[in-house]
């Protein structure tokens, strides 16, 4: 089995060799182990300390595409590479990297196809209340949604094997961790959670500059994929409420005119009017869920056909278009 951990790196000059230095060198069930920097486009001397490290390939981004898109690169460079399991750990030393073998075992024994390295967030002590009450309440959100028991749903700290990583799809330019995790339940990938230890943070995180735009930055990225990966029940609802809005208008205009006395009868125009709008509406929904279901057949069609594209590919050793792969050791 041959193992790949990445780092995704933006300006990690000061933690970077700490990480490098925590990742075990030999791991039961691993024949061989790799290490590869995705470096997005960094200002200081990541790229120098990387090369002055144990690292085996450097990967660098062009211009800045953010920790989604740069992870996804990751991806497309480690099964170039020949990865059967990836793991993705972050440059700022906040995962304990000692766990690399509690994450992949449930690869290693067949028993999972994603797994998520998962923190004690009630108890972490570097995490204020209100921070703890919204990851817990985002993870409560994306267990509902993917029907994963996943305490931890935005930790970075994870390990997948060949297929599932040839089958992700990220869209995403914020962030691929909860894009990952509703995608796996659509496309039947078996995900579960494991706990992990982290380490004392060496710097604050760069992925939001406070707690109002990471809330911002998550709900927005929760709906929009919610919407793209499940757009039959992400309408239903809207739709349910507006029928039965428009059932109760619609009774009070049929009580005016059918269950009154003779020569009281009357048109509610008000009524008529609102129970117009809300029947139409309610259309609307229903037409653009029926439509987004369509579109998410095809989508589960154009992946597979795109996973079975790019094994072809894979097996003949082309490499993915703008993948410059620098080899070290």
């Amino acid at each position: 089995m041959k193992l790949f951990v990445q780092i995704p790196c933006f300006n990690e000059e000061h933690t970077l060799k700490y990480v490098i230095n925590s990742i075990p060198k030999k791991i039961d069930g691993i024949s061989e182990l790799k290490i590869i920097i995705i470096d997005d486009s960094s200002t200081d001397n990541t790229i120098e300390i990387a090369k002055s490290a144990r690292v085996n390939y450097i990967l660098k981004n062009h211009c800045n595409l953010g920790l989604a898109q740069t992870f996804k690169r990751g991806l497309e460079a480690c099964l170039y590479l020949g990865a059967d399991i990836i793991v993705n750990t972050d440059g700022d030393n906040q995962y304990n990297n000692e766990d690399i073998s509690k994450i992949i075992k449930p690869i290693l024994e067949n028993k999972a196809d994603y797994v998520v390295g998962c923190r004690d967030i009630r108890r972490h002590s570097e995490f204020s209340w209100s921070k703890k009450i919204f990851q817990l309440l985002g993870s409560k959100i994306i267990q509902k949604m993917t029907g994963e028991n996943i305490s931890d749903a935005t930790s970075g700290f994870r390990a997948m094997n060949r297929n599932a990583a040839l089958q992700f799809s990220i869209l995403n330019h914020f962030s691929y961790t909860l894009e990952t995790l509703i995608q796996a339940s659509r496309i039947g990938l078996k995900t579960i959670g494991i706990p992990i230890r982290n380490n004392p943070a060496l710097r604050p995180s760069r992925l939001f500059r406070s707690i109002p735009e990471f809330i911002l930055k998550q709900s927005m990225t929760i709906v929009s994929i919610y919407l793209f990966w499940n757009p039959y029940r992400f309408f239903f609802y809207p739709a349910l409420i507006s029928f039965f809005i428009s059932l109760f208008s619609s009774s009070r205009v049929i009580y005016y005119l059918f269950f009154v006395e003779r020569g009281f009868e009357k048109i509610k125009i008000g009524s008529a009017i609102f129970f117009s709008i809300s029947f139409t509406f309610t259309l609307i929904l229903i037409i653009a869920g029926l439509l987004g279901q369509v579109i998410f057949s095809l989508r589960m069609l154009m992946i597979d056909l795109r996973t079975r594209v790019r094994n072809i590919e894979l097996q003949r050793k082309i490499k993915p278009h703008n993948l410059d792969i620098i080899t070290i050791n």
